[in-house]
């Protein structure tokens, strides 16, 4: 499983996330993720908190990961 996150979202933070790892390894399942410097919604082209460098990047990781897991 793939999840990219953003630092300043208000709506899940490093230790949510960290508790899902976790729970991801307890079950024996693989989890990668990747923090970027935006708010929630950084890749909604159609939102005030839109990034396009990291949406960009985000969107390489996630066909890389697709590429390598399917």
């Amino acid at each position: 499983m793939l999840g990219n996150f953003a630092t300043q979202d208000r709506f899940i933070n490093k230790d949510m996330v960290a508790g899902f790892e976790a729970a991801m390894k307890e079950a024996g399942r693989a989890f990668t993720s990747y923090w970027y410097d935006a708010n929630h919604g950084f890749a909604n082209p159609t939102g005030g908190s839109y990034d396009e460098a990291d949406t960009k990047l985000a969107w390489e990781r996630t066909l890389a990961f697709l590429k390598a897991n399917v």
